[in-house]
């Protein structure tokens, strides 16, 4: 999310959802519960008699800093994270029409498969407002291609954190943090960061029923200072620096004491470069590989900008992932390197994708 308005034109979204929910049950994206999921590692499996209940996101918990999950059993006595192990069974969530009447309801469980990062979600048909809602396996199925290949040939730590901003429905945070606990006994903090609140509690209860316990939320927008933006949806669909509707505060990335950074994802709708603005300590000091959305070439005054901010901290290479990211015709994503070493490590695994002929589609049911 970012305060302006998301150039994914909203308008589009609910056809889009409705083709997606479509094409899933025609194709097999969405799976039923009985679904085969022998390649995921068995030593994430726990005793989850051991574990504490888990518990609904306290909002409050999140609004003012960053809030980190924990190993949780879901209860069948609870309103979130759905009834216990039971792949058969319905889970229940709790919905924020309105900031102050959540609603719970009870919603079917599949298995949605993340062909590139290797992972199953248990995951619930959720409505938000109109929109039903499923994570976004096959968008940007080539910038996730990336990011799974760096990280299994260890070219990203999986041990180090990731920052998602834009987290939106979690749709890059719930797999990426199932894929790192995949690859180490000692995974990285998977940090969505999102002004809405429902959209967190989201995450949170998707996180929960599957065990994905490195998962943090924040509720803010990252800028360049502390401010104050407005939204006029309980969605934060719209977020802008006028006088009216809903606050969302802001903060910068350098005030959150994160360390051990391995990745960066900016997905801000234009905010790019106010955020790195207030990260300059942060990208200095831990050196991750940094994900922008921006347009094709660098063009536009945000994208120079980006450009110019990254190149004083040492980040002169990058490469345009050929790929239609969002909307926008034009839209395209960027990775950036740290270093020589690092891109040229990068480069020994990514190369075919990032010289991929002609332009990767945003959704992608099969991609060679």
């Amino acid at each position: 999310m970012a305060p302006s308005a998301r150039s994914k034109s909203r308008a589009h979204l609910s056809f889009f959802a409705i083709l997606v929910v479509g094409l899933s049950h025609n194709f097999g994206l969405i799976f039923p519960s009985s679904t085969n999921q022998k390649d995921i590692k068995r030593s994430m499996i726990v005793d989850t008699d051991t574990l504490p209940p888990c518990v609904p996101l306290d909002i409050s918990l999140t609004k003012n800093s960053i809030y980190c999950l924990q190993k949780c059993k879901p209860d069948a006595n609870q309103t979130v994270d759905g009834p216990g192990l039971d792949m058969n069974e319905k889970m229940k969530m709790t919905s924020l029409p309105h900031p102050s009447q959540p609603i719970t309801h009870e919603y079917v469980k599949y298995n949605v498969s993340f062909p590139e990062e290797n992972v199953y979600l248990t995951h619930a048909s959720e409505e938000i407002g109109e929109i039903e809602l499923h994570p976004k396996a096959y968008n940007e199925r080539l910038l996730r291609r990336i990011i799974a290949k760096l990280y299994r040939a260890g070219v990203i730590d999986p041990t180090k954190n990731i920052v998602n901003t834009g987290s939106f429905i979690g749709d890059n945070a719930l797999p990426w943090g199932m894929m790192l606990q995949q690859l180490t006994d000692n995974p990285g903090k998977v940090i969505a960061v999102d002004p809405s609140a429902k959209y967190l509690r989201y995450i949170v209860n998707i996180a929960n029923e599957n065990g994905i316990d490195n998962i943090c939320t924040h509720q803010t927008i990252y800028s360049s200072k502390e401010k104050t933006f407005y939204t006029d949806s309980t969605e934060h669909m719209q977020v802008t620096s006028g006088g009216r509707g809903m606050e969302a505060k802001a903060v910068t990335l350098d005030s959150e004491n994160i360390e051990n950074l391995g990745l960066l994802h900016i997905d801000v709708e234009g905010h790019e470069s106010e955020l790195l603005e207030g990260a300059l300590g942060l990208i200095a000091t831990t050196r991750p590989v940094i994900v922008t959305e921006g347009e094709v070439g660098l063009r536009n005054q945000n994208d120079k900008k980006v450009q110019q901010i990254l190149n004083t901290l040492g980040y002169t290479k990058s490469n345009e992932i050929p790929e239609l990211c969002g909307w926008n015709p034009i839209g395209r994503n960027r990775i950036w390197w740290p270093d020589n070493e690092t891109e040229t490590a990068a480069m020994a695994i990514v190369k075919k994708e990032l010289n991929r002929p002609g332009l990767t589609p945003w959704f992608n049911i099969e991609l060679p």
